[in-house]
């Protein structure tokens, strides 16, 4: 069964096998996580102790004495953060904490995915703590990165709660529930990736064009000549992206 965006097919291009492991996914249903829950009758899955069960770290290059600023990566459904490290170099040598958040649900070997909205926040929200435990990193609100269902879960979060996150990069991402966003006095920036061959993700994306032109939210929409897969030139592209996101964020 192809992931929430309806797009399972394997990356061809031998350069980008490091970064394609992570795109071509499949998606089985229903899978629980390891352990029940501990933290609250609401949630099903348990919420990390360490910042090492549920995260890949990639710290950035040392500048000056200001503590860089979060990036939470949400890889997509069947892979895992160990298939989301080349994004997550990328990011990081922009001065970024790059943190690849592992899904609770356990659908194989190194093969994860995301459960609800609401577990979703409270996992982000764990791993933030966990890393200030480790690490200096700014108080500013992180910025979401996320990838087909993971991209759905980073523009969810991102709708829902703007007050904790600032701005969201989604790649190829699945659709909505629902085309109204709610109401909210903080900014939520936006910026999309997706392939005009995608047509999933296409038709996902237009929905929620539709949602942020309706609450005048700031979006740039990137259109590529692919498919599910991020072009040849994407990491160029993604530094355009956290570029325009970290400026909407502040601004």
């Amino acid at each position: 069964m192809p992931d929430s965006s309806g797009n399972a097919r394997a990356w061809g291009r031998q350069s980008f096998l490091a970064l394609l492991a992570l795109l071509g996914v499949s998606l089985p249903c229903g899978c629980q996580a390891e352990r029940p829950a501990h933290v609250g009758d609401d949630l099903s899955v348990a919420l990390p102790e360490t910042l090492d069960e549920a995260a890949l770290v990639r710290r950035p290059p040392p500048r000056g004495s200001t503590a860089p600023r979060v990036a939470l990566l949400l890889h997509g459904s069947g892979s895992s953060p160990r298939m989301f490290l080349d994004v997550a170099d990328e990011i990081s040598r922009q001065g970024f904490v790059a943190l690849v958040v592992r899904g609770p649900r356990v659908l194989g070997p190194d093969r994860y995915s995301w459960s609800s909205d609401e577990e979703t926040h409270a996992l982000l929200g764990r791993i933030v703590e966990l890393a200030g435990r480790e690490m200096p990193i700014s108080r500013k609100r992180p910025i979401l990165v996320g990838y087909s269902l993971g991209g759905r879960r980073a523009i969810k979060q991102q709708a829902q709660h703007p007050d904790v996150y600032a701005s969201a990069f989604a790649i190829s991402p699945g659709p909505l529930a629902s085309t109204h966003l709610p109401p909210a006095s903080l900014s939520r920036p936006l910026v999309i990736l997706v392939g005009s061959e995608d047509g999933p993700s296409e038709k996902a994306v237009a929905g929620i064009e539709q949602a942020w032109a309706a609450a005048k939210e700031p979006l740039w929409v990137v259109h590529h000549p692919g498919d599910h897969r991020p072009p040849d030139d994407w990491r160029d592209r993604f530094d355009d992206a956290m570029t325009w996101v970290t400026v909407k964020a502040d601004s």
